[in-house]
Order: structure tokens, then C-alpha cells, then sequence
């Protein structure tokens, strides 16, 4: 004999089957669909398992905070998604330790800083500012899993500065060349670089000037291959249009020099701690997870893992062209909260070319 099951408890069981049946699908399409647009692929049965666990977990995450209105920024889709935060950290390591005897600016960086302030002491600064839309900010590149971020900033700087001088906009630079050929130079101040395990801005821009004149290579004489190599540079892949004389970097300053730097000479290299950063997708970032600069000093800078290039600024806000590719954030551009310093940005070293 079978007891009868009322109708609409019936009803209810048949309902949430079908709602986890069709959660589940729709979890997998999504992966199905991110696996796609960004070609992962992967070893085994188990990573496939692993990767999608990681990144319906990142997926909830992002749901959850774009519920949340009282937040200045959404999160969103990209290549990162399906990574653990550690494994995120690790890869976009770009900057190698602050030296231990680490010099603050020397005589011609105090003098040039002393004239920079100066001048924009009562500076009257456009409430918006992009260097984007005086059109010699080049395009977005994406560094993939080496720690280069500072060979795409400087050269993004570099790029720009020599639109700025030149009027010709030349695209494409070698961070290649950098990478390679930089690799186990210093500036003499313990500043170094170390190809895909990092460097720090002042180390490129010394060797721009000293070892290669003030010349950069063009990308299509050196591909970038995102791991290190030997260094390969015939003197026929140096782009002639403009060189670059001379640079500033100006260490332990602030975001007023920065937007100072910004505004007088072109883009400008920065730091910043982007470990809360990889989800990101748009808006204006500022995250309780960042300390401040402003109130943290050099305990917040320390934290500082990758390197930028800051062509512009708006109410509240920098602008900032990243090398993660057009897909991070907006079209491969970020926002992020001006004014202390937040996630150490702007207040560790901030660095310009000058041609």
C-alpha cells in the first residue's frame, strides 16, 4: 500500500529539483562561457573541477558586492576569476623589496621637486584632466603571468612622452627589450630590475638613459614573450622619433606632486598595492581591505606589489592605464579613490620621463 503524497508538496519538491538542476547549468554555462572568451584551458579532470569551484566562488563574491549600492565600484568578469587570491597576489608580484638603505631623493631630485612645488602652489588644476583625451596615451597591453608591470608602465610613459614631444604617436614599444636587456641593472641606488620577478621604475629609466642613449626599441624588432630571456637588440629596432633626455622619480612624495608630475610633464609611473584589485570592473575604487597612505606612511607603501601608469585625473579620483589587458576593469583602465593614498597609491615613488 503507498501512502499519497499531497499535491503541492509534490509541487514544491519538483520546483527546487529543477532550480538546483538549472543553477547548476547555468553555473556551468557561465564557466563554459568564461573558459571560452579568455581560452582557459586545463590538464586534467580535477584542475577543470578545482578552476570552476574557484571561480563560482569568485562569482558569488562579485553578485554579492554589486548588491551592496552604497559601493563606489562594481565587480565584474575577467581572466583572474578563476584564480585563488594567493595565486592572483603571486602573479601580478611586480616590484622587487624596497632596499634596505633605501636613499630618499637625492640634490637634483629635492631641487627639481622644491620647483615643481612651487609652480603649483596655487595652481588652479582643471576639475578633469586625461591625457587620453589629448590622444598620447598608446593602447592597453597585457603583461600575462610575468611580474612586468614596470616594463609596461615605463614604456607606456615613455610611449606618451614621446608623443608629447614628437607629435607622432608610436604605438608600439618593446617591454621586451626592457625585460631582457635591463635585467640585473640598478640604478646605483639599490632600485634594480629583475625581468619577470620585477623592478622598480627608477632602474628602467636609468638604464634608458645610460645604456641605450635615450632610445627605446619598437616591438617589432623584439616580441614580447612574457618570460625572461637574453638580451637581443640590434641597433636597426631602436625607434628614432624622439629620445628620451632625461627622468624624475621622486620617492616617499605624495599625490599632490603626483597630479603636479601629471599635469606638467605627462603619464606617471606609480605603485600600488593591487592585491584587492583583480576582480574589479568599474567605478571609483576604494576597498576597507587598503590601508591609507596618508595615515599609514611607509607601513601601507611597503605593501605596494605593481606598477601603473596615471594618465589622468577627475573629481575624486585618478585615472589609471593598467597592463592587464582591455578586459580588466574599464577597457583596461582603472579609477581609484584620490586624496590618502589609498592602497599606497601615489605615495611610494612616482616617476616621468622627460624627452
Amino acid at each position: 500500500m503507498y501512502a499519497l503524497v499531497p499535491v503541492n508538496i509534490m509541487h514544491t519538491k519538483i520546483i527546487t529539483f529543477f532550480a538546483i538542476v538549472c543553477s547548476s547549468a547555468l553555473a556551468a554555462d557561465q564557466f563554459g562561457k568564461y573558459q571560452f572568451e579568455f581560452g582557459k584551458q586545463y590538464s586534467s579532470p580535477k584542475e577543470y573541477v578545482q578552476r570552476k569551484a574557484i571561480f563560482e566562488a569568485n562569482l558569488k563574491e562579485i553578485e554579492k558586492h554589486n548588491e551592496q549600492k552604497a559601493n563606489t565600484y562594481t565587480l565584474g568578469i575577467n581572466q583572474f576569476n578563476a584564480m585563488t587570491q594567493e595565486e592572483f597576489k603571486a602573479v601580478i608580484q611586480g616590484l622587487p623589496p624596497v632596499p634596505k638603505d633605501v636613499q630618499n631623493n637625492n640634490a637634483r631630485e629635492i631641487t627639481a621637486l622644491q620647483m615643481l612645488r612651487a609652480k603649483y602652489a596655487n595652481y588652479q588644476f582643471k576639475e578633469t584632466f586625461s591625457w587620453v583625451d589629448q590622444g598620447v596615451v598608446t593602447s592597453v597591453k597585457n603583461q600575462g603571468q610575468c611580474g612586468s608591470c614596470t616594463a609596461f608602465a615605463i614604456t607606456g610613459a615613455v610611449e606618451s612622452c614621446f608623443a608629447i614631444k614628437s607629435g607622432e604617436v608610436f604605438d608600439d614599444l618593446a617591454e621586451q627589450f626592457l625585460v631582457d636587456c635591463a635585467y640585473g641593472y640598478s640604478d646605483g641606488n639599490g632600485f634594480g630590475a629583475e625581468g619577470c620577478s620585477g623592478a622598480w621604475p627608477q632602474a628602467y629609466l636609468h638604464y634608458l638613459k645610460h645604456k641605450s642613449n635615450g632610445y627605446h626599441y619598437m616591438e617589432s624588432f623584439y616580441p614580447y614573450t612574457a618570460q625572461d630571456g637574453y638580451c637581443n637588440a640590434p641597433t636597426e629596432g631602436y625607434y628614432t622619433g624622439a629620445t628620451m633626455v632625461d627622468s624624475i622619480s621622486l620617492w616617499g612624495t605624495n599625490e599632490d606632486d603626483l597630479k603636479a608630475l601629471l599635469v606638467e610633464y605627462g603619464p606617471v609611473t606609480t605603485t600600488v598595492n593591487a592585491s584587492p584589485l583583480g576582480n574589479y570592473n568599474g567605478g571609483i575604487f576604494s576597498s576597507w581591505s587598503c590601508c591609507d597612505a596618508a595615515t599609514g606612511g611607509e607601513s601601507c607603501t611597503n605593501n605596494n606589489n605593481h606598477a601603473v601608469l596615471v594618465v589622468g585625473y577627475g573629481p575624486g579620483y585618478f585615472l589609471v592605464k593598467n597592463s592587464w589587458g582591455s578586459s580588466f576593469g574599464e577597457s583596461g583602465y582603472f579609477k581609484i579613490k584620490s586624496g590618502t593614498g589609498h592602497c599606497g597609491f601615489g605615495w611610494q615613488v612616482n616617476s616621468v620621463p622627460m624627452c
